[in-house]
């Protein structure tokens, strides 16, 4: 089974939003997948097989993620990103 890794719209993806991590056996490779707004992280297997879900969020994004160097412990940046755009006139 193949599966594409897709990247999120570039004018709303930040860089992290698209790391890729190789796991700690070094057998697979843990990716963060965006759908309608919400992030979790998934594991390809490097032999083909079919991907994992490790993560099950709701909400929020995640900007940052790592693994610690034995593979049992994940750290992970998320949260809401937003953006204003404010006019300003006859500023002196």
């Amino acid at each position: 089974m193949k599966r594409k890794i897709s990247r999120s719209d570039q004018s709303q993806a930040s860089p992290s939003r698209r790391a890729r991590r190789q796991s700690a056996a070094r057998r697979a490779l843990n990716y963060i997948d965006t759908i309608n707004g919400v992030s979790n992280i998934w594991l390809m297997p490097l032999d083909g097989g079919p991907p994992k879900q490790l993560t099950d969020f709701k909400t929020d994004q995640i900007f940052w993620f790592d693994f610690s160097p034995d593979g049992k412990q994940l750290t992970v940046s998320r949260g809401v990103q937003t953006s204003d755009v404010i006019l300003i006139r006859d500023f002196r």
